[in-house]
């Protein structure tokens, strides 16, 4: 059975990770890892599908009023 303080790693070796320090750098890096996903998604990501999302929408509501407007047209002439 493995303590919960052993993990594998990719040499399938077991890591003791069972001092304060080396927690403590794990949890640093990971930390660090998530804020820099959160850059990528806020400076990139979010930007560009907002830009895609609210063209096709702007078309969407573009061509239902230009086709409702050209029905109403076409009826009352």
């Amino acid at each position: 059975m493995v303590d919960e303080d052993q993990y594998w790693n990719d040499g399938d070796s077991i890591i003791d990770l069972s001092s304060e320090d080396e927690k403590s750098d794990a949890q640093a890096e990971w930390d660090e890892s998530i804020r820099e996903l959160q850059v990528i998604l806020t400076t990139l990501v979010f930007p560009v599908l907002g830009r895609l999302v609210g063209r096709q929408f702007v078309l969407k509501m573009f061509t239902r009023f230009t086709v409702n407007r050209l029905l109403r047209n076409a009826a009352g002439s």
